[in-house]
């Protein structure tokens, strides 16, 4: 089963254990409507001045997006 994100609401998630951490992340052995998964948690660092305004920098925003594309390419379930 393959969620798109908005579907998941906070109290939708339960975090078992903390599989890997990483510089702007955060990976956690977790359940989302009664099925268990991996979940990616981005630390957001926010907005800043020195961002280029002709990409995004929002590191959740790019994997969703990239992912989103390799689904409509069938790459994904």
């Amino acid at each position: 089963m393959v969620l798109d994100a908005r579907e998941v609401k906070p109290g939708d998630v339960k975090f078992f254990e903390k599989l890997k951490e990483y510089k702007h992340s955060v990976v956690f052995k977790a359940e989302v409507h009664g099925t268990t998964c991996v979940m990616k948690v981005f630390r957001d660092r926010g907005p800043s001045q020195w961002d280029p305004l002709d990409r995004e920098v929002n590191l959740f925003v790019r994997e969703f997006t990239a992912y989103a594309r390799l689904k409509a390419k069938g790459l994904c379930e």
